[in-house]
């Protein structure tokens, strides 16, 4: 008999339910003629609810039978329906999701391509990279092809002469195919008549694609037989190149490539995907190295200087069965004899070689830290602002929910349809957040190499990237959906049933919580993008010792065309002239390279009869034209500049800056005292004033300016002072240059406003993203206050309405809201002061001129969050003295 009392018990609730429904929408229907609903609209609108109220009521009846599982579907589309009647929150919430989950997307999408990214190559985890280690060395010439690996206690390094690795190959060809790789130093390339700029180059050994295990996209790859091959030299291309010179065109096996002077037969082109051994930069050109090759334009002069020069990387394929300790043992006993007395008690080194030569990628290193850290507070502040404003819904649908509780639905079935919508919304900002990922990542990867092409890795979407952002949209689902869901089916239903307001203190202490959590997000990001703006403004206001507007720099380099000595003298005189005459320029002269390009050349030299450490003899160098002061805006202090009498053969001169002579010569009058380096004599004729055309943000060093007709130099630049924007003249400065000798490519055509931009880019990136996230952060701040007031006016309505009816003032309705987000404002900014503190001075090193803890940048902040908060809450403060007092009496 239990069975059919419990059945007769249940029938009796739903009937009394039923009753107090009908009573309550008859009881909503007089509200609604009573204020100023016609009659027919408001029984239309209580047949519309009864008839919601009926499908409530079926669902609870499905509920109560087990067969929730089959509404799963249904929950889907009644959160849909759910989500397009509120657009501007659905909106505000897919938004703010995608671009927290869309700006980790593209940061671990980098990171993946940059620290867990493999050679594109098969079975890359047998490559392994060669390298020395020894108690001394004693090189004429060691140039650091991929990077020094960190050996306590004695030097290393990574780059071998060329008769070390073929010494090396032969002695270890049972352990291992070791190929070796060196910088093939080219500018451009001319093919079907036109010029473009090639990326890079490389002279490999004809092994090297074969060890690797390339295999070509067209053509073959060059191959041992190269290494004695005579006649038209071979050369391999990128798919990069072979788009920008022929076009895709399969007939480009077989063409003419002009490198640096010499002609190459294209004999292959390599897959799209790979660039080269060196991740984050690209190789265009692969020709051949050979171990009686002869001097030719297109090979580096230091490579045939000294038969000991180091320049070349060597990385291996182990043979199968052959462990890396068996390898070293073989190293270690060939190097003994291949390296002689170079380098004092040899060993080798092996290093991991999946990832190519990865020296270089310890430099995004931190960056990519302080980016990952950033990214992560933009999503969490995403999370608890989404959270925030589900939990303010669902106060505002607790007439709906107590509805469903009191026809039978348990908690767990309206937990189920809350989180179905929470979860809708973030795999809708997950989907969209994959989209902005996109984008994101060019945006990334500017901001990590500071220039607009970005970090040259290869970046494909793969299965890692899209696993990644998946299992970051369920991570945002459990923090945007379980803490809103729970608290909304907490209510008792009778309370709900009885007022239709948004009711729930404890959701409102919950809000609180959550904005004030924001607000100390905010602070941390505010603050961040506060010491970077001010840092780029310090920069921008750095003056270099000489006005940098109206100053426009080309590249060029004859030593590739095949100019030498006296031919490039009269080659750079010819230039001269020519630029000089261009209409809207007032003079030109001659540099080595751009000013504030970060190029860093030293120059070692002695004093005679001066006490100075010889470790501190070297300088700065810059080889000039005798008119570079004038034209730069550099005055001469002391003495002369050069003259065109300061040719070879003459008394070699020199003219230094002010440093100089501070750190060489206590300050005192220098000119006309002498500096020697090698068997060469050189003379101070002047002292210039000092200047920054290095690194802006470094202090200004010793400096020595050479005469160029003096000093053997191959590419040099040309700086040119014009009346007016020195971009109108770039085009005929281009044409000017190449009309007299076509086959010397013009490149680096640049003002010194671009430079100096340039030299800052990793700043002002810096600026720009931290400053766009910041704003992103605080704008969800504002909503998520918002959120918080408008809700805390609307559950306070009917207080509202009599408090004004009794005759309150609008002041003292707005002053108490007010209040209460002064003290969250508070609550946040004490709370997130400590983590900002601790948290800034991980960026202390990429500042200037400002502390990661300046006191102005702190204070700025903490205002903007007040001013931002106080704005954010006058709305709903503002709306709240228009609450009427009739309808609250009314409902009352």
């Amino acid at each position: 008999m239990s069975w059919l009392f419990e059945l007769f018990r249940r029938k009796s609730n739903e009937q009394r339910l039923d009753s107090e429904l009908r009573f309550h929408l008859e009881q909503q229907t007089k509200d609604n003629i009573a204020a100023g609903m016609s009659p027919e609209m408001a029984r239309r609108e209580a047949a519309i609810e009864l008839g919601g109220l009926e499908q409530i009521k079926e669902e609870c009846r499905d509920e109560r039978s087990g067969a929730w599982l089959g509404h799963i579907s249904q929950d889907i589309r009644f959160g849909l329906r759910m989500l397009r009647k509120y657009p501007t929150f659905t909106a505000i919430a897919v938004l703010s999701l995608a671009i927290g989950i869309g700006a980790a997307t593209s940061a671990f999408w980098l990171f993946d391509a940059i620290f867990l990214g493999s050679l594109p190559v098969p079975s890359p985890q047998n490559l392994q990279l060669i390298c020395w280690s020894g108690s001394d060395t004693h090189f004429r010439l060691y140039f650091n092809a991929i990077g020094e690996p960190d050996v306590p206690g004695r030097k290393s390094g990574s780059s071998f002469s060329k008769e070390v690795f073929f010494s090396l190959r032969k002695q270890c060809a049972a352990q291992a195919d070791i190929f070796a790789y060196g910088p093939l130093f080219c500018k451009t390339a001319r093919a079907k008549g036109k010029s473009v700029l090639v990326e890079g180059g490389q002279i490999v050994s004809g092994n090297f694609f074969s060890g690797l295990g390339v295999r070509p996209l067209l053509g073959k790859l060059l191959g041992p037989e190269d290494e004695s091959a005579t006649g038209t030299p071979r050369v391999v291309i990128s798919y990069s190149l072979w788009d920008r010179v022929f076009g895709l065109d399969t007939s480009a096996i077989g063409q003419q490539i002009n490198v640096n002077g010499t002609s190459y037969s294209v004999v292959g082109v390599l897959p799209r995907d790979f660039t080269g051994v060196n991740p984050g930069s690209r190789v265009d050109l692969f020709v051949s190295l050979s171990p009686n090759s002869s001097p030719t334009p297109d090979m580096p002069a230091f490579v045939w200087a000294w038969p000991d020069g180091c320049w070349l990387a060597l990385m291996g394929r182990m043979m199968p069965g052959v462990s890396n300790s068996q390898l070293k043992a073989v190293l270690d006993v060939s190097l003994i004899s291949a390296v002689g007395t170079s380098i004092t008690k040899p060993a080798g080194l092996i290093v991991d070689g999946h990832d190519g030569a990865a020296w270089s990628r310890v430099d995004f290193r931190n960056k990519l830290r302080l980016l990952l850290a950033v990214v992560g507070v933009v999503v969490v502040a995403a999370c608890v602002n989404i959270a925030g404003l589900l939990m303010a819904r669902g106060a505002a649908r607790q007439h709906e929910l107590s509805v469903r509780k009191a026809l039978g639905a348990g908690r767990w079935r309206l937990f189920r349809q809350l989180f179905t919508e929470s979860a809708l919304i973030s795999l809708l900002g997950g989907g969209l957040g994959i989209l902005l990922a996109l984008w994101g990542r060019i945006a990334v990867s500017r901001f990590l190499n500071g220039t607009p092409e970005g970090v040259q890795f290869g970046t494909p979407l793969d299965l890692k990237v899209l696993g990644f952002a998946l299992a970051i949209t369920v991570l945002t689902m459990f923090l945007c959906g379980i803490l809103p869901a729970l608290m909304s089916t907490s209510t008792d239903p009778k309370y709900g049933l009885r007022n239709r307001s948004a009711v729930g203190a404890p959701r409102l202490r919950a809000g609180k919580i959550l904005v004030a959590a924001q607000i100390a997000l905010s602070l941390l990001l505010v603050t961040g993008a506060g010491l970077y703006t001010r840092t780029l403004i310090n920069l921008d206001r750095i003056d270099p010792g000489y006005a940098m507007d109206h100053l426009l720099f080309l590249n060029l380099d004859p030593g590739l065309s095949g100019y030498t000595g006296p031919r490039t003298v009269t080659y750079y005189e010819n230039v001269q002239r020519s630029l000089s005459a261009i209409p809207g320029v007032q003079s030109a002269a001659l540099v080595s390279y751009p000013l504030l390009s970060g190029v860093n050349w030293k120059y070692a030299f002695t004093i005679p009869d001066l006490p100075v450490d010889r470790k501190d003899t070297s300088a700065q160098q810059l080889i000039v034209s005798e008119n570079f002061f004038a034209t730069i805006g550099i005055p001469i202090l002391n003495g002369r500049e050069f003259r065109a009498s300061d040719r070879d053969g003459t008394s070699k001169v020199i003219v230094i800056n002010e440093a100089f002579v501070r750190k060489f010569f206590s300050g005192r009058v220098s000119v006309g005292r002498t500096i020697k380096s090698g068997d060469d004599v050189l003379q101070i004729v002047g002292v210039c004033r000092d200047t920054s055309f290095i690194d802006i943000k470094k202090a200004i060093e010793p400096t020595i300016y050479f005469p160029y007709r003096q000093s053997s130099n191959g590419s040099s630049s040309f700086a040119l002072r014009t009346a007016g924007s020195p971009i109108s003249v770039a085009e005929e400065a281009r044409r000017v240059a190449t009309a007299i000798d076509p086959e010397v490519p013009v490149t680096d055509l640049r003002s010194q406003v671009q430079l100096r931009d340039q030299n800052i880019a990793t700043e002002r990136a810096c600026a720009r993203y931290y400053g766009s996230l910041a704003v992103f952060v605080l704008l969800l701040s504002c909503m998520g206050l918002y959120g918080l007031m408008a809700f805390d006016v609307t559950r306070r309505t009917d207080e509202l309405g009599i408090r004004l009816a009794l005759g309150a003032t609008p002041h003292q309705i707005v002053g108490p809201i007010l209040q209460m987000a002064l003290l969250l404002a508070f609550a946040g900014l004490v709370s997130g002061l400590p983590l900002t503190l601790a948290l800034t001075r991980f960026v202390r090193a990429s500042l200037y001129g400002v502390t990661a803890s300046d006191p102005m940048t702190f204070l700025g902040s903490v205002t903007l969050l007040v001013m931002v908060m106080l704005v954010a809450a006058w709305i709903p403060a503002r709306r709240a003295t228009r609450v009427d007092p009739m309808v609250a009496l009314r409902r009352e």
